[in-house]
């Protein structure tokens, strides 16, 4: 099968109006292609990145029940499997309780002959077996985190998207009104990752229009559903506590200052990669909330003794894409970014990280 990759919308763009918001779609050959695979397929594979963030999980639901609810022929199966631990943090979510969380996605991936990719576009980034996918049919990847190759067999990555939520509702529902449950489901990744709206920016405003669909279709109520899936797991916040002792200010020449904390595997040994993930997105929102800091990062232990790094910043601050990938441990967005060490504790991990912009000019953006 011949290989369809569109990183932006050209040329050739299509637009089409939700609420008062016009957003540049994708080409319709991705759409014919998608519904292409879907079609030959009579069992399909969703899957999201190792350590899910609301984001991730809105849109595996989000897809998930489009695949479940509308395709047009009778498939043996649409299961999402996650190479992760289970946790309760979103069992509100119907859909979220038909997740298989697995220790090992490569494990899987025989029993498919279809396989869709949200919210990442490395292979990596979906496993940390360190082994091939082992996939035996289309790879499908929907992602709008910036990158220079393609490593899928259908590509729509598109780093002026908000988020890998509002393309799963351009993709499957824009031509049909989106049910409570569904709206509930993508609305949720859109907030997770655009902060409640506070990231949008002018390049990926059409976010806001998508949204508005989904609250008005989906008769949504933004503060209940807030309630509904803002609560903080204890362990999680332990995890946080620990952070927030750690938590130093510092000052390195040549960069803006930053705050950063760590914790290591010794403190937290009793919490799971989920709670860890957890906590480390309660902290590190606090790099930009302290008056004359204005970036910063925090290292957690994750299982086979990995270290992952979250990096954050302000507009006009370091350009924390910039920082991981020239650190060689990861990638993502100009102000939100994430990498793994290994083979070192989160201590030396924070350490390193320091040290090598003590001989490094920041890139500001």
């Amino acid at each position: 099968m011949s290989r369809t990759t569109l990183r932006v919308l050209r040329p050739d763009p299509v637009f089409k109006t939700f609420g008062v918001v016009t957003v540049c779609m994708m080409n319709p050959s991705f759409r014919e292609t998608f519904h292409d695979c879907i079609d030959d397929a009579t069992r399909i594979m969703i899957t999201g990145h190792v350590g899910p963030d609301p984001d991730s999980i809105g849109s595996v639901m989000g897809m998930y029940r489009y695949l479940v609810d509308n395709t047009s022929h009778t498939l043996d199966s649409v299961d999402i499997v996650y190479e992760a631990e289970r946790s309760d943090q979103w069992a509100a979510f119907e859909a979220y309780n038909t997740i298989n969380f697995v220790d090992d996605l490569t494990a899987e991936t025989a029993m498919y002959d279809c396989f869709i990719f949200l919210d990442a576009n490395e292979p990596s980034r979906f496993t940390s077996s360190g082994r091939p996918l082992g996939t035996d049919g289309p790879t499908i990847c929907i992602d709008h985190h910036p990158t220079d190759e393609y490593r899928f067999d259908h590509n729509w990555v598109d780093d002026s998207r908000a988020s890998a939520s509002d393309m799963v509702c351009e993709l499957c529902y824009d031509n049909a009104e989106v049910s409570k449950e569904v709206a509930e489901y993508l609305l949720f990744g859109i907030i997770g990752d655009t902060g409640m709206f506070r990231y949008v920016k002018p390049e990926n405003a059409a976010v806001l229009g998508i949204a508005e669909k989904l609250v008005r279709e989906g008769g949504i109520h933004v503060e209940r559903l807030s309630q509904k899936t803002g609560g903080v797991d204890p362990d999680a916040f332990t995890v946080f506590q620990e952070l927030m002792a750690n938590a130093t200010v510092a000052e390195v020449d040549g960069w803006p200052s930053l705050l950063y904390s760590y914790v290591d595997e010794d403190t937290v040994w009793e919490t799971t990669d989920e709670e860890r993930s957890s906590g480390s997105h309660m902290f590190v929102s606090w790099t930009k909330r302290i008056d004359d800091v204005s970036w910063g990062f925090v290292l957690t232990p994750r299982s086979e003794g990995k270290i992952a790094a979250s990096f954050r910043s302000t507009p006009g601050s370091v350009n924390v894409k910039d920082v991981a990938e020239r650190m060689d441990i990861g990638g993502g967005h100009v102000r939100a970014a994430g990498g793994r060490f290994e083979d070192i504790t989160a201590e030396e991990a924070a350490d390193a990280t320091l040290d090598w912009m003590e001989d490094t000019e920041p890139e500001l953006e």
